[in-house]
């Protein structure tokens, strides 16, 4: 027999969900999207830097990439922007039509993996800076409107670039996280932030943040549940010309997608698994 034989280490069959051989070993049947920078056979793990243009494949079945969109450098698995431009691009990583939700999704998770430094914004202007958006909408970019959103986490700076809020979008929703500080803490460090965003009893979005495993309270808010549509779409890791401000600093690892909408599987344990899975895979 000739041809190639791959072998894949981080790979778990799911026999309680479906008889499939994923990727991750994370992924399961409700998985929409999961893109793995440390990962060498899917276009990741470049210990030499990253040229605009790259792909990171999805690890799910779907055929779909990652675009990264400017130079950038390898740091402990993940793609690294600075808050100076890059020499060619724009400082960040378009990610696959499969991160939008669709129509009928009422709970989503989105499990990221993220390192941003203490001063992650050199500008000197306190303001929004988007991390990861999923958005949808009639303006150009629909990512600058929080009631666009699908899905996104935004990190508020203060004057000197800081950290002074944390802040969540799902379906059109947004609040200030009760996770601020513990996120703040970790800066410069990598960090496993998971948002649990859902429709609650009321109809209204309720959101639950995870950091590093670690749970907190629900926050329901007064915003009704939609899945914001329109002509403009963008899914991006990154800030610069989606978001307010300017360049930013942050390395990104890893992101994944789950419409739990029909699904019985414990959040609390897709988190922890998450957490526990790749807590040592990235620096």
């Amino acid at each position: 027999m000739t041809g190639v034989i791959e072998i894949r280490k981080d790979i778990s069959l799911d026999p309680a969900v479906s008889p499939l051989l994923y990727r991750s070993k994370t992924i399961t049947e409700t998985t929409l999207s999961c893109i793995d920078a440390n990962r060498a056979w899917a276009g990741g793990g470049k210990t030499a830097g990253y040229a605009s243009g790259d792909l990171i494949k999805d690890l799910t079945y779907n055929d779909k990439a990652a675009t990264v969109r400017g130079t950038a450098v390898y740091d402990g698995g993940g793609v690294k922007f600075t808050t100076t431009a890059p020499v060619s691009g724009s400082p960040l990583i378009d990610l696959p039509d499969t991160f939008f939700l669709g129509a009928t999704c009422k709970k989503v998770l989105l499990n990221l993996w993220v390192k941003v430094p203490a001063v992650y914004d050199a500008q000197g202007a306190a303001g929004t800076r988007m991390i990861l958006g999923v958005a949808k909408g009639s303006l150009n970019p629909p990512t600058a409107s929080a009631a666009n959103c699908h899905i996104g986490v935004l990190f508020n700076c203060d004057a000197s670039g800081s950290l002074s809020a944390l802040q969540l979008n799902a379906f059109g929703a947004l609040i200030s996280s009760n996770a601020t500080s513990q996120v703040k803490g970790k800066a410069g460090s990598v960090v496993h932030l998971a948002v649990y965003a859902y429709a609650h009893s009321s109809n209204k979005v309720a959101f639950r943040a995870y950091v590093n495993g670690v749970a907190f309270a629900d926050q329901v808010t007064g915003y009704d549940w939609s899945i914001p549509t329109g002509v403009n779409s963008r899914a991006v890791v990154g800030n610069k010309g989606v978001q307010s401000g300017f360049d930013i600093a942050y390395t990104f690892y890893r992101a994944m997608i789950n419409d739990l909408t029909s699904s019985s599987e414990d959040v609390a344990a897709l988190v922890l698994n998450e957490y526990n899975a790749y807590k040592s895979s990235f620096s």
